[in-house]
């Protein structure tokens, strides 16, 4: 069974600041002593609403060319991304352009696997492999089509029958990338742009490609500060998304409003999946998992290389918490949670 948190007061927004400011200066602190050891590179926002109540930027985009980050800053959100994609897939089907419980091969004819269902992709459920590198890399770029012609040539076995059970795949996203960009009529890439980036002004995201490298971004580091991009312009859909502190903040309010999709939509991205046998998942239609099983704590997190980014809210309270880093840190974004979860005033544990 999933728990609802209930704090003991009520928060309006300046209350919210007064009771918070000390603690906040707390965590200035702390986060001076990580830039100074050079723990964390990354950004910090927090927001009550669409108000931020506190930032921070540590370290840099582009040590090279001494650029630091800040809220504007376009971050590799990696696994972020799959909540677009899925997003994307919703927004179709309320237009009656397809059906969650379709199967995939009626839209992808080279898809082998003619039980998987596009919902089993939103879930993770479908068996599919988080990669395929080792088969398909050839100069450090893996297309959609490379994916999908690999898939359709070698037919993997799936690790397990469809809807069994959850294994999450960066794979699977791309396959639901080509299934939008067939229903849609138009690339996956001008898709987001036109449907999600752009009705939410979101004006620093971009999805990085083959073609796009030298755009500005954040740069991803190892942990010795050297440049780290591993088949960046790969597995769109899956990962690939850029996009800012204040981006993420825009993403995080467009689910308390319709500006892409009905609240009876909106309510499916939070319709918690089950299993074949009828066991509930830990990750919801939309892509969205459950914080310490608290079904108004909601969140989505990602890894790619060096980069991890983390978007939680509170669906009650309608606080968000960002975190996005663009180097392999000693402290984690988890850890971060910890710090900053008690400030707001909740007692849930470590992470």
């Amino acid at each position: 069974m999933f728990r609802k948190i209930t704090l003991g007061f009520t928060f309006s927004l300046l209350f919210f600041q007064l009771y918070s400011q000390n603690e906040f200066n707390s965590l200035n602190e702390q986060l001076s002593i990580y830039e100074a050891n050079k723990d964390f590179n990354g950004v910090i926002l927090i927001a009550s609403e669409d108000q931020i109540i506190f930032s921070r930027s540590v370290g840099y985009a582009d040590i090279k060319n001494d650029i630091k980050l800040d809220l504007s800053t376009p971050m590799h959100l990696a696994s972020n991304t799959k909540a677009f994609t899925n997003m994307g897939i919703m927004i179709l089907a309320e237009r009656g352009l397809l059906d969650y419980d379709d199967r995939v091969v009626n839209y992808l004819p080279g898809f082998p696997y003619p039980n998987v269902t596009i919902r089993h992709l939103m879930t993770m459920t479908s068996g599919l492999k988080r990669l395929y590198n080792k088969d398909l890399d050839k100069d450090g770029f893996i297309t959609n089509n490379e994916i999908l012609e690999y898939l359709s040539k070698k037919k993997p076995k799936l690790s397990f029958s469809p809807g069994d059970q959850f294994q999450s795949s960066v794979v699977g996203f791309c396959i639901l990338a080509e299934v939008i960009s067939e229903v849609a009529k138009k690339d996956y890439i001008e898709f987001m742009k036109e449907e999600i980036f752009q009705p939410l002004q979101m004006s620093d995201a971009f999805i990085v490609s083959k073609e796009n490298l030298d755009k500005f971004r954040a740069i991803s580091y190892n942990d010795k500060f050297e440049e780290e991009e591993w088949f960046l312009g790969s597995y769109i859909g899956g990962v690939g998304i850029y996009a800012s502190a204040n981006d993420m903040l825009k993403w995080g309010q467009s689910f308390y409003s319709t500006k892409l999709i009905s609240n009876e939509t909106l309510n499916k991205a939070y319709e918690k999946h089950h299993y074949n046998n009828g066991e509930e998942s830990h990750i919801s239609l939309g892509g969205w998992m459950y914080w310490k099983g608290y079904d108004n704590l909601i969140f989505k997190n990602g890894e790619w290389v060096a980069n991890q980014s983390l978007l939680w809210r509170d669906l009650d309270r309608k606080t968000t918490i960002i975190i996005l880093n663009n180097r392999k840190s000693k402290i984690s974004k988890f850890e971060m949670m910890d710090l900053i979860l008690p400030i707001l005033g909740y007692d849930l544990g470590k992470s």
